[in-house]
């Protein structure tokens, strides 16, 4: 009897999936309130119409259904934490949609450095943290996705078109980076993000430019000192300051 109760909740699981395909949400969820009722056991289900509720704009009832997959199936959540994780950022839930990007990361080995969802986690988590100004966390995801597809396509059999035109290797490098970008989506919102984190402080940049070579060695080897200038609207009075005070 237990066979049959399984093989009719699988049933409207089936069903319910045909009509999440066919873009059927709402019916969709029905079936797999059915399934549910049936066997309320089966994280899948609730995975599934998690999904199906997130197609109809029910983002809390979405995030219900991933917890509850979460909690009957911990040993298949993997997916389950990184698609509640986007859900929970969504709804600028910042600190959850870290905390599900970082279960997912530290859950899924299988899809460690082999499936771009798993370099997608690090980039959304990397945003996550931005937006709460974790900026240091922030960078440190963004160059670990940059990295990686790095390491990836490092010189392949499939590089060789590249690697005939190109007249020494440093043109190689830049060919090749050319087609990280142009392949790689994820790397090249990655490596944008790098940079406007690198040029966001870009008055800084600027002032660093009008000093000379001993103050600006001076700053980096105080970051007190560095710190105040900065504070001080880049006062070169309050520098002057400073630096007597040191020699002092």
């Amino acid at each position: 009897m237990e066979n049959a109760s399984n093989e009719l909740a699988l049933t409207f699981q089936n069903l319910g999936y045909s009509r999440h395909q066919k873009g059927e949400y709402k019916d969709a969820c029905e079936d797999y309130l059915r399934s549910i009722e049936i066997n309320p056991n089966n994280g899948k289900t609730h995975y599934l119409m998690g999904l199906s509720l997130t197609k109809l704009g029910l983002y809390d009832d979405a995030i219900s259904r991933f917890e509850k997959a979460i909690d009957v199936d911990k040993n298949n959540s993997s997916i389950y934490y990184y698609n509640l994780a986007k859900l929970k950022f969504k709804q600028k839930d910042f600190q959850g949609a870290i905390k599900g990007y970082t279960s997912f990361i530290d859950n899924d080995t299988k899809l460690k450095e082999t499936d771009v969802i798993y370099l997608k986690a690090y980039f959304e988590r990397a945003n996550a943290n931005r937006n709460l100004n974790n900026r240091f966390e922030a960078i440190l995801d963004w160059a670990y996705v940059v990295e990686l597809v790095k390491l990836r396509n490092q010189l392949t059999l499939e590089d060789e078109d590249i690697y005939e035109k190109s007249n020494d290797f440093g043109d190689f490098l830049r060919m090749k980076n050319e087609r990280n970008f142009r392949d790689h989506e994820i790397y090249a919102e990655a490596s944008y993000q790098l940079s406007r984190e690198r040029i966001s402080d870009l008055r800084t940049h600027e002032e660093l430019k009008k000093l000379s070579t001993i103050d600006k060695l001076a700053l980096f080897d105080d970051l007190e000192m560095y710190e105040e200038w900065i504070k001080s609207e880049y006062s070169p009075k309050a520098l002057k300051k400073k630096k007597r005070n040191r020699e002092i």
